[in-house]
């Protein structure tokens, strides 16, 4: 079995020399004793093949131990009540995530994430000021980067698990001196910084929150956030780099095509209102299973992936118009003379006929999708109008709302 690195932990008061493969902890033997992690585990000497049987599952948050390889303290992040299973000696369970200090460990008190995604949103481009013009006499190029100061958004907030957390992007510079680096190399960084915490568990969901928040303005799920720095309060008030965060099983492999073609929604469309994007993804409020996995993958759309945004549509119409549809007073009173027939139905009916009524009465108020596709076509047509009529005059097809509605709304019922 090939593995990452091993070291040394502690796991239910006892020392365990431990593997680790990158996505699961295996404990090998223990340490000063003669018993093997399956004896003193499961009260077994050996079992060939992997067992379910005693059920046991890992209760611990996370649990921390020394890397012999890289010779510093890491912790691990135990997948949620993932199974002890055992093979020949050893103990094994999934590991959701690790941390890797540089030294001893310490409170964390902020985060930086990078990835190519992030260097589009946020653009580096907007981090330096050139001059060209030398270049067609002399074959020089002038590039100066802006101060620090100058390249950070303001800050917004969103509260998770009962703790503030302040954000912001940033885009910090790199030089390289040495034959072959990149003189100067620029990354969009997005931060959050909360009060100094050990639980482990908080890190790893605001990790899980920024990775949302940019399929969110990606539109696609494979998107890759390359580093996950970790910093702890120093005494003065600054911070300090002291571990990384790293998380199993996350896709590597960079879709270039949506980033180059700029298939993303751009930091300057979100000013100002990213913390409430950020709360709503922490409150589960944001629709989200409607996005796909790659980009690719959203330019084809199945009779399953129909429904989903039809959902996803139906959810945020419910956000926007929480009172529902705008109706007429005619229209109001039609529907409730309409239910009260229905309650009178019912009253004097029993069995399946009874049930369904009750079902029938629970429909209203009606709002159908094509009305639901109207009332919000009214709302936003200065912006719908831009992009849709040029659409539909590319596709030489006729653009009216209500026609878009009725359509919409039968095929999702067919």
């Amino acid at each position: 079995m090939k593995y990452e690195f091993s070291g040394k932990l502690k796991y239910l008061e006892k020392e365990y020399i431990f593997t680790f493969d990158g996505e699961a902890l295996h404990l090998q033997y223990l340490v000063n004793s003669n018993k093997t992690p399956a004896n003193e585990i499961f009260g077994i000497d050996e079992y060939n093949g992997y067992n379910y049987l005693n059920e046991k599952r890992v209760d611990e948050e996370y649990i921390e131990g020394e890397c012999f390889e890289k010779n510093k303290k890491i912790i691990f992040i135990p997948k949620a009540k993932s199974f002890l299973v055992v093979h020949n000696h050893a103990v094994s369970f999934d590991i959701e995530a690790y941390i890797i200090y540089k030294y001893q460990s310490k409170p964390i008190g902020r985060i930086a994430i990078t990835s190519r995604e992030l260097n589009y949103i946020y653009p580096t481009n907007e981090a330096f000021d050139y001059n060209f013009d030398n270049w067609t006499y002399s074959g020089t190029v002038k590039i100066t980067t802006k101060p620090f100061i100058n390249l950070g958004s303001e800050p917004v907030y969103f509260v998770c698990k009962g703790k503030k957390v302040k954000t912001y992007f940033n885009i910090s510079s790199k030089t390289g001196l040495q034959n072959g680096d990149e003189p100067l190399s620029l990354s969009s960084n997005m931060y959050l910084e909360f009060e100094p915490t050990e639980d482990m568990n908080f890190i790893l969901d605001l990790y899980f929150v920024v990775k949302q928040f940019i399929q969110f303005l990606c539109n696609r799920k494979n998107i890759v956030l390359e580093s996950k720095i970790l910093f702890s309060c120093h005494e003065s008030g600054m911070y300090e780099e002291c571990a990384e965060l790293n998380v199993c099983g996350e896709n590597t492999q960079i879709e270039e095509y949506p980033i180059q073609k700029n298939r993303f929604i751009p930091y300057r469309y979100i000013k100002g209102i990213e913390g409430m994007i950020l709360q709503d993804i922490v409150d589960e409020n944001l629709f989200m299973r409607q996005i796909p996995e790659s980009y690719v993958a959203g330019t084809v759309i199945d009779e399953g992936k129909f429904v989903i945004i039809t959902s996803a549509f139906e959810w945020e119409f419910r956000r926007t118009f929480p009172e529902g549809l705008q109706k007429s007073e005619g229209r109001i009173a039609a529907e409730n003379e309409v239910v009260m027939k229905l309650k009178e139905l019912a009253d004097d009916s029993t069995g399946r006929q009874k049930e369904i009524l009750k079902r029938l009465i629970h429909m209203f108020p009606l709002s159908s999708l094509g009305e639901q596709i109207v009332q919000t076509y009214k709302k936003y047509s200065l912006i719908l109008n831009e992009f849709g009529a040029e659409l539909y005059r590319i596709n030489g097809t006729e653009y009216n709302c209500n026609k878009i509605g009725e359509r919409l709304a039968r095929q999702r019922n067919n």
